[in-house]
Order: structure tokens, then sequence, then C-alpha cells
């Protein structure tokens, strides 16, 4: 039998889109699954649903508890879990029929420690494509070792690299790391945390997560503290990953991050949020002050007039 994967998804308040994310976990052509639900607390007829499913299959497990906040109800997943291998789904999404038989099969034919897919993000009331079966096909699939790995942080910094659900990871992995719970945008310190347990990863070309974009979700609540922790996470996971490659791959991430920084601060000036803006120039002084080598005039424009740098940019 095939090695059992556990699915963890957490649950709050998405009573509208349970139903069709449930339903495209069970009905996954990899059927030794594991599926974990984290009602997180919810207030509408979330917790209901979940409990539904349960009594529906037995590979449905839920955890009911008071909210604590999407890490916090990834990480309460993870401890529970039985599985070799460890995937994340979001409740507001759903995935490819085909995404864990994929998934399974690049990582056990290519032997590494995590495999990663493409996703097609979406708007509601969107047309999205036309689902189609996939075979596998081994020559398409794209490995790195853990240095490589790391520079893919550099050609799609908030892109597959680091989000956790477009991702099937080996569990023994994911030890010792764990979502940093109270702070949005975990994602990117939880991906950048993990590759020091990563040797190898593979990666397959589909688009086989589909991602939801709403209103009310956290990318989209309006929340000016998001500025401040996304800056947060993003110099978190320079002093992660720095380490992963030479100078020049060091320098090249500095400058990424920087430029990141810069877009961040004017985004703040430019929707009014004074207090997160002035927050995040403190943070963003102390990380240049890092800087790699002569970087020269870009240096001085992203640290003193970041607005200016990002406009160019």
């Amino acid at each position: 039998m095939n090695n059992l994967i556990s699915v963890i998804i957490p649950v709050y308040n998405v009573e509208n889109y349970l139903v069709e994310c449930i339903e495209s976990v069970l009905q996954q052509t990899y059927k030794n699954l594991e599926i974990v639900l984290v009602d997180d607390g919810s207030t509408d007829n979330s917790g209901a649903i979940c409990d539904e499913y349960k009594d529906k299959d037995p590979r449905i497990t839920v955890l009911h508890q008071n909210n604590g906040g999407l890490s916090n109800a990834r990480n309460v997943g993870m401890e529970y879990a039985h599985g070799e291998y460890i995937g994340f789904v979001d409740s507001d999404d759903f995935i490819h029929p085909q995404m864990y038989e994929l998934l399974y099969a690049a990582i056990h034919k290519e032997q590494t420690d995590v495999a990663i897919c493409r996703e097609f993000a979406f708007f509601e009331k969107e047309e999205l494509p036309t689902v189609q079966s996939y075979s596998i096909t081994e020559e398409t699939f794209e490995t790195a070792n853990r240095q490589e790995y790391c520079k893919k942080f550099l050609e799609a910094f908030t892109g597959p690299t680091t989000w956790a659900w477009n991702k099937l990871y080996k569990k023994e992995c994911l030890e010792g790391v764990r979502f940093v719970e109270g702070k949005r945008m975990e994602d990117i310190r939880f991906a950048s945390d993990v590759v020091k347990n990563i040797e190898k990863a593979v990666w397959i070309p589909e688009r086989l997560y589909f991602y939801r974009q709403r209103q009310g979700s956290i990318m989209n609540s309006g929340n000016p503290r998001i500025v401040l922790e996304h800056g947060e996470a993003l110099i978190h996971s320079y002093h992660a990953l720095k380490m992963c490659g030479d100078e020049t791959f060091q320098k090249e991430y500095w400058k990424n991050i920087a430029n990141r920084l810069a877009g961040l601060e004017a985004d703040a000036y430019k929707h009014g949020y004074e207090a997160e803006r002035k927050e995040l120039r403190g943070l963003s002084k102390q990380f240049y002050k890092e800087k790699l080598g002569n970087l020269g005039i870009k240096v001085a424009l992203v640290r003193y007039f970041p607005y200016i740098y990002y406009l160019m940019k």
C-alpha cells in the first residue's frame, strides 16, 4: 500500500466554501489519506459541516478548538498527523483530483524531501479552467538540491516556493519546524525555516491547487498590520536562508529583500498607514546595515529614499 498522506485543513467560518474543499480532497485518486479538519472556533456552520463529513468517511478526523488562528490550527493538525507525508489545504480553496497522486509520484521517484506543484489563483465568479487528467511524465520533473532550492526564493519570492499548500512534505523534514503563531505571512517564515531540513526538492509543472482570493481573507483584510508583519517575515527569511549560498547569492538575496521592504514602505505611505510605516522604517534600517559588499547608489536610495526607489523599480 502507498504511504499514508495526512492532509491538514484549518477551518474558520468558511461554510460557503468548505464542502467544495473537502469534496476535492475526498475525490483524490490517491486514496491512502488521513484528512485532519481543525475547526478553529468557527461561529458559523463550518464545525457542523466538518462533523457531517466525519460521519461519512472514516479517513476524516475533526478537531474542535477555541479560536487560535491559522498558524495554531495548522500546528495542532501537525501534532496530530500520523502520515509519513504531510500536505496542507486552506478551507476556502480546492485541489485537482490528481494533486496528491502526482506529488507523491514525484517525491517517490526522485527520492526528495518535498514535491511542489503550480497553482491557479482566481477571484470570485471567475471562470476556471476545465479539469483535465494528467499522465505522470517523469521527464518534466525538475529537481534541486538545497542551494538550488534557496535560489527559487529569488525567482518568485512570494510564489510557489513560499506557500505551504502546494506541496507534499516528508513528515520527518518538518521536525522542529512550526508556523509562527500570532503573525500573518506565516508561510514565508515556515518555508524559510524548513529549508534547513530539505536536502532535495522536486517540482512538477501542472497547476493542481486552486487558490481562491476573496474579500475577508487574511491577505485581503485591509489590516495595516499586515504590511509590518510582511516586512518582519521577509527579514526573518533572509536570516534563515542567507547561509544557503555563496557571497553572490547572499548579495542578490539581500537586494531582493531590500526591494520588497521598499515596496512595503511605499504601500504603507500610499494607504496612510503612518504608524506601521514608521515601525517598518525602523526594522528596515537595521536590515540595511547588513548590506554585503559595495552596492552603491541603490543602497543609498533604498535606505534613505525607499519611495523614490520603489517608483524607479
